[in-house]
């Protein structure tokens, strides 16, 4: 569609502030909000969309490995699952024992991150809905990129998510407790009929004639 004819509609939760003119929709929680009793292992959900490539390709072959190496040791495994540009995350974590990479299209993160210990996350508004919708630990990766580094400044005002910027920090493998993390955006401040009203949209907008 030529761009005076496209209608944009953004999901905003009603716990952050938000731009002028938005609309604040809620987060949409996973399918399935379930958390195994015996978790263990690390989920590393790791997003190169938008991000420049050289900046992309120096995170993946330096601070990612030393990471991943230290999730294993401390949790016992790391599944990595990225949307964009794993092969030169592939290449820097071969032969690491206890790491998986998989595609995001190809993997079910919701239930990795059911049994998941711990989860590393890029700034993105998938890894804040999945964990604040099972009120589950959360850190950051460093922000890649324009709009992760706004989203992680905008999240971080209110919710206290630890930085995985050094592996050997303990205070990272020792994630703040739920009420302590999400306890100040309890779910009242979602507006979930918000979304569902973006939905509605979407379906009146297929069914209208060209």
């Amino acid at each position: 569609l030529p761009v005076d004819r496209m209608l944009t509609r953004a999901q905003w939760p009603g716990w952050l502030e938000h731009p002028a003119g938005e609309r604040p929709t809620g987060l949409l929680a996973p399918a399935r909000l379930s958390r195994r009793r015996e978790r263990r292992g690390t989920l590393l959900l790791l997003s190169f969309w938008g991000v420049p490539p050289p900046e992309a390709e120096a995170f993946a072959t330096g601070p990612l490995p030393a990471l991943v190496r230290e999730a294993v040791g401390r949790t016992g495994s790391c599944a990595v699952v990225g949307d964009t540009g794993l092969d030169p995350v592939r290449e820097a974590t071969a032969g690491l024992p206890g790491v998986t990479v998989d595609a995001a299209a190809e993997a079910d993160a919701d239930e990795l991150h059911a049994r998941a210990e711990l989860l590393l996350a890029s700034p993105t508004w998938a890894a804040v809905a999945l964990a604040q919708a099972r009120r589950a630990p959360l850190a950051f990766l460093p922000a890649l990129g324009t709009a992760q580094r706004d989203l992680a400044e905008r999240v971080t005002r209110l919710v206290p998510v630890p930085l995985a910027a050094d592996p050997t920090d303990p205070a990272l493998w020792q994630p703040p407790s739920p009420e302590e993390q999400w306890g100040s955006v309890g779910p009242g401040l979602d507006d979930l009929r918000g979304a569902q009203g973006v939905a509605r949209t979407v379906r009146q907008l297929l069914l209208a004639p060209p």
